[in-house]
Formats: structure tokens, sequence, C-alpha cells
């Protein structure tokens, strides 16, 4: 399979990444970008697919997390993602994950919340008012 550079890339770092926590005797987490998004505001996963069978089969035991701190989104990069795109996201997610074998059990953690202010405390309410909790391991 040709990668373009940039996969090749994600994969070199991977592998390095895995096998530093491997060595360490760590259990990785890996977070995928949630602020790559198509112009409909949904997240892109056109590469995550390749990375996850990449990952299988290497068979890296990897719990898996999209994003970091979405209720910091508007303040970090002016933009924001809401409960309910949020949740169809880590939906779409685990729909991947469920779609390559290995990782169709796999651990899906987040959204994570830094800061349990205001707008955290609504972002983390509604994704779970959503229905989410089939989704997420925790």
């Amino acid at each position: 399979m040709a990668w373009p550079s940039a996969m090749l890339s994600i994969a070199r770092s991977l592998d390095k990444l895995y096998n530093f926590a491997d060595c360490a005797g760590l259990h990785l987490i890996l977070g995928l970008n949630a602020l790559h998004r198509n112009p409909d505001n949904s997240w892109n996963s056109s590469s995550t697919l390749s990375l996850l069978k990449y990952s299988a089969g290497k068979k890296y035991n990897i719990s898996w997390e999209l994003g970091n701190e979405p209720n910091a989104y508007r303040s970090m990069v002016g933009r924001a993602v809401n409960s309910t795109q949020l949740a169809q996201d880590y939906a779409k997610l685990r729909t991947l994950l469920q779609s390559v074998r290995y990782y169709h059990r796999a651990h899906l953690y987040g959204p994570n919340a830094g800061r349990p202010r205001k707008n955290a405390i609504l972002l983390l309410d509604g994704f779970q008012d959503l229905g989410t909790g089939y989704t997420l391991s925790a």
C-alpha cells in the first residue's frame, strides 16, 4: 500500500510512541484530532480507517479518544463543536473501530473536559443526554 508521506510520518511516529509505551509497561490511549472537520462541521475521519488498519496490522493494543477538551475549542482555535455533533463524531469513531476486527471491542474514552465550568458541564450533559453510553468505555 502506497501511503502519502504525511501518513507514513504518522505511522512511524505511532510505531515509536507505541514501542515506548509498551517498553515502559504503559497502555496507550491515542487521541485523534477532533478539529479535523468537514465543511458541514462533521468530523473528517478520512485518514482514521487507514490508521486503524495499520495499527491492527501491527497488533497494537490501543485505546482511543477523539479530541481533547472540546469545551475549550472556541477559545483555543475559534471553532466550536456542540454536544450533538460531538456525539455523532464519537458514534462515527465507534463504527470505524467496529469495522476493524482487531479493534471491534477497543476502549473509546472521552470527551474529557479539563475545567468543569459552565460550558464544559453543558457540553458533557448534552453529550450524555444523546444516549452515547453504548459508544464509550468511560
